[in-house]
């Protein structure tokens, strides 16, 4: 199946939408979700407060945003590094080399993650639990198949 090609315009405004997102996870790993606000994201990131709520309708539709992004990278990268084993011994290397790659070029969003899981309100977390434990409960099933 051929993908479409985006227009200039579509690219760009998938351009500022992840350098929103990559200023917000920055400023949010330094500083805690709770004491960063949208018009310091906006300001970080050389945009206007409004060109932000253009992308999100407020700072919790932004960090669920950003951590299911960030698990469904995680998850892809996971998934293949145990496609490309032969066995399972070499499905389970592949696993831990890539989950240690993982974690290594991604500590900001690690850090925020087990920082801000506890403390967050319900609201933001709001169906993120259950979202991130599918994608955990697909991989397993791809990694030991199905469980009689």
């Amino acid at each position: 199946m051929e993908k479409k090609k985006l227009s200039r315009r579509e690219r760009e405004r998938l351009r500022h939408r992840q350098e929103i997102l990559d200023t917000a996870l920055g400023l949010f790993s330094e500083k805690g979700y709770h004491n960063v606000s949208m018009h310091e994201i906006a300001k970080s990131a050389e945009f206007g407060i409004g060109t932000v709520y253009k992308f999100f309708k407020n700072k919790e539709d932004l960090y669920k945003s950003l951590v299911l992004e960030q698990a469904n990278k995680f998850h892809e990268a996971l998934m293949s590094a145990i496609e490309e084993g032969e066995d399972e011994v070499e499905k389970l290397r592949n696993y831990v080399r890539v989950k240690g790659e993982v974690f290594k070029d991604n500590v900001a969003m690690i850090r925020l993650y087990f920082a801000e899981t506890r403390g967050a309100s319900f609201n933001v977390m709001a169906g993120l639990d259950d979202t991130i434990r599918k994608l955990y409960n697909e991989f397993l099933k791809r990694l030991f198949g199905p469980v009689p």
